[in-house]
């Protein structure tokens, strides 16, 4: 399977982002701990991320895939 994935980019994506959102998940779900939002699961791999979410005091709001806009011009360059 390693060799075929890179060689779609269908697939490549797919999986890029599969990866991604699983590694964030678990960043995600730490940041809840260490905030005192609420957590409806005790593991990180059950964790479903609400899209907004606030800490328990209030003082930190927390976001999933959501565009935030900043100050910060990034230039991406890809290659193929």
């Amino acid at each position: 399977m390693e060799h075929i994935i890179p060689a779609c980019p269908i697939l490549t994506k797919e999986q890029h982002t599969k990866r991604h959102d699983t590694v964030c998940n678990q960043v995600h779900f730490n940041i809840y701990k260490e905030t005192g939002a609420k957590l409806d699961n005790e593991h990180w791999y059950d964790h479903v991320p609400k899209s907004v979410e606030t800490s328990h005091e209030g003082k930190v709001t927390i976001l999933w895939n959501k565009r935030e806009p900043t100050d910060l011009f990034l230039i991406i360059k890809w290659t193929s």
